[in-house]
């Protein structure tokens, strides 16, 4: 399925590039989501929003569970959508769910 944007981390390599960028770099926050998930699609838009609003601050990406499904399950993925703030290399903070104000929160955390 061809995804229109750069936003998507498309294999475990991009996703494990993306993480250790982190060292000495700027945090990065992963929607974990799915095409077949409701909430997913709800809150994507809302993502994509918030990534071009932080842009240059927070690196914010995207990982399809089923295309990449080796870095979902590296992440160890339970549900959809799931958020995840990582920082120095590590994953530091975990949100499960739609909510916007969830991918707030870690833009928040981000920026400490």
């Amino acid at each position: 399925m061809a995804h229109h944007s750069d936003i998507y981390l498309t294999d475990i390599a991009a996703y494990n590039a993306a993480v250790s960028a982190t060292n000495g770099g700027h945090a990065l926050i992963i929607d974990f989501t799915a095409t077949w998930c409701p909430p997913c699609q709800r809150i994507g838009p809302v993502f994509e929003r918030i990534a071009g609003e932080q842009a240059g601050s927070v690196t914010m990406k995207k990982v399809d569970v089923d295309a990449n499904s080796e870095a979902a399950a590296a992440a160890g993925i339970n549900c959809m959508p799931t958020f995840k703030l990582y920082k120095n290399g590590a994953c530091v903070a975990t949100k499960e769910g739609g909510s916007e104000a969830f991918i707030n929160e870690l833009v928040a955390a981000a920026k400490q």
